[in-house]
């Protein structure tokens, strides 16, 4: 009898504590609505919360469009076809990115002018993501870099994504994410290498993971321990009746 009543203990709160899961809440930054090509991009809402971008340099994130080559900020796949055009369309939200790089201008305003790119949050959140075009592509140095370091409100490091050298073909597109297990990012700093004449580039699809979301298991969840505690109430039920027979 004793038993069986912890085994029934164990199941039951079992069953409680994975009634529910636990899931990032990650909401995405398409940048769809930034206004006409060349309007000034400093600051997003993101779920309610404020993503200051910062490029060094006193420069200002523009607007930009794909296949689009007034103004240029990368020369894409194809370098004589039409610039802006990411390597894996379908890695990329809409036709809208942001860059400070502009063909068109003397200079030209490359990476290489606006890095440390600073993103600093209204309130802190669990992570960060975003998209980078035509960086690391192939032809850069071995030793050519771009981190993202996520840091606390005190400045403390709390997580970094780093690629080195060669990671494609020009207009590449490469997913990014720094992220902890507490909602404690305040800042996340985007460092690259001095990739002098490999500096065009875009920026895409910022994500933000604000807060774990609560999510219902499958009814088939519920319907298996809720069939495992009837037969586990029914066992019981027949233990005792024996016993009572037993006794007399």
């Amino acid at each position: 009898m004793k038993t069986l009543e912890l085994v029934c203990t164990f199941f039951t709160l079992s069953f409680l504590t994975l009634a529910q899961s636990v899931e990032a809440a990650f909401i995405t930054d398409t940048l769809e609505d930034i206004g006409p090509d060349g309007a000034a991009v400093e600051v997003r809402s993101i779920g309610g919360i404020s993503v200051f971008i910062n490029p060094s340099d006193g420069l200002v994130m523009e607007g930009r469009t794909y296949f689009d080559s007034t103004p240029q900020a990368f020369a894409g796949p194809a370098h004589n076809a039409t610039p802006n055009v990411p390597l894996h369309p379908g890695n990329v939200s809409g036709t809208r990115f942001i860059s400070t790089a502009n063909s068109s201008n003397s200079p030209i305003r490359p990476i290489d002018w606006v890095e440390p790119i600073v993103f600093d949050f209204s309130s802190p959140v669990f992570g960060f993501g975003i998209t980078t075009l035509d960086l690391l592509e192939n032809g850069v140095l071995a030793t050519d870099f771009v981190t993202f370091e996520a840091r606390d409100i005190n400045g403390s490091l709390v997580s970094t994504h780093t690629r080195v050298g060669q990671q494609g073909k020009s207009g590449l597109d490469l997913d990014w994410l720094v992220s902890s297990n507490q909602a404690n990012i305040s800042q996340v700093t985007m460092l690259t290498s001095d990739m002098s004449g490999w500096g065009g580039y875009g920026l895409d699809d910022m994500i933000l993971d604000v807060s774990p979301s609560v999510v219902p298991l499958p009814a088939t969840v519920w319907f298996f321990f809720s069939g495992l505690g009837a037969l586990l109430f029914a066992g019981s039920r027949v233990q005792v009746a024996n016993r009572l027979k037993a006794d007399v």
